[in-house]
């Protein structure tokens, strides 16, 4: 749990100029951070970013195994020596909406319930002027004029530190949905000479007592992983039907999946024909429905291949007994 709401803190801080999936949009794979909490440093990037689905990759590992050298990239390669967590993200790119919570380390999805982030990453962030921003030092009386210097975190990027004279600083109002996090504040400073860069270098979140902090010591571009993103496998409920002078197929599907290709063969596989199909639903669950129409005469097809654009590795074969 504790993890979970990790990643939710940091994904919380991808400021946008409207929206934190906006934000993130910006950013280009292989973007990262390494952010301190407590004993455990966590590295996340965003690795994916396509039409449809844009992923995070979050690992997870005690401050005492992070590699002494700073080189990320060997790291990740060497299969992250020591990680506690290592789990893959996928959110819908149109809304932000988290469709999937892979566990690489344990081979097995997480609920998505327990990862508050959906609403949040369509929640609008504010910019604090610098006149507001954290100052060093103690407040001087009320009658004084206040000349204390704005507070500044440290920026590292690829292993070093960098000067800043001021940083792009935000708040956001974590939405009133009833988890450990509702209706907190959290404020984040992010890199002003990165404007596309989507993770912020420091977050504070406002706690009865400790506020609760968040410091990156490190971040970078380019950060490659051999992970393949999990999708799930569409299934077939049953075999296909006529309805309304069309075949149809009812598929058990993710909702990431939004675009099919239908290639029908014949007996023997002397004739075939392709379909480019969307599917259709009659509620908002998992069932769809693929309609093929069937408009070549003699044309009795005996097997279909149905593949997911996403996905084409996860295509698969239908067949119809009676007709093979």
């Amino acid at each position: 749990m504790k993890l979970l709401l990790f990643t939710s803190f940091i994904i919380s801080s991808l400021f946008g100029a409207t929206t934190l999936r906006e934000k993130i949009l910006k950013g280009e794979p292989g973007d990262f951070v390494v952010v301190k909490m407590d004993h455990f440093y966590s590295l996340l990037s965003l690795q994916v970013c396509n039409d449809f689905v844009f992923t995070l990759e979050e690992v997870t590992i005690p401050a005492l195994s992070s590699p002494t050298d700073g080189n990320w990239q060997n790291f990740l390669n060497n299969n992250a020596p020591g990680h506690t967590a290592w789990n893959i993200y996928i959110f819908q790119k149109s809304d932000g909406q988290l469709l999937e919570v892979f566990s690489k380390m344990h081979s097995a999805y997480l609920p998505v319930d327990q990862v508050y982030l959906s609403s949040l990453l369509n929640t609008p962030q504010k910019k604090i002027p610098k006149h507001q921003q954290r100052k060093i030092g103690q407040p001087p009386p009320q009658e004084e004029i206040d000349t204390r210097k704005t507070w500044l975190p440290a920026f590292f990027i690829n292993g070093k530190r960098c000067s800043r004279t001021y940083a792009v600083v935000t708040m956001l109002e974590w939405p009133n949905d009833n988890s450990p996090l509702s209706r907190k504040t959290f404020t984040l400073y992010f890199d002003p000479k990165q404007p596309n860069f989507p993770f912020p270098y420091w977050i504070e979140c406002s706690t009865e007592g400790t506020p609760l902090k968040m410091q990156t010591i490190d971040s970078g571009t380019g950060l490659k992983s051999s992970t393949i993103i999990p999708y799930r496998q569409p299934k077939m409920l049953h075999l296909p039907k006529m309805y309304n002078q069309n075949l149809r197929f009812t598929l058990y599907s993710p909702v990431y999946f939004t675009e099919f290709t239908i290639t029908a063969f014949s007996k023997g596989r002397e004739k075939q024909q392709t379909w480019k199909v969307y599917p259709q639903k009659e509620t908002e669950d998992t069932v769809i429905y693929l309609d093929v129409p069937l408009d070549e005469k003699g044309f009795v097809p005996a097997v279909w291949h149905i593949v997911p654009a996403l996905a084409p590795d996860l295509g698969f074969i239908v067949s119809h007994p009676d007709l093979l």
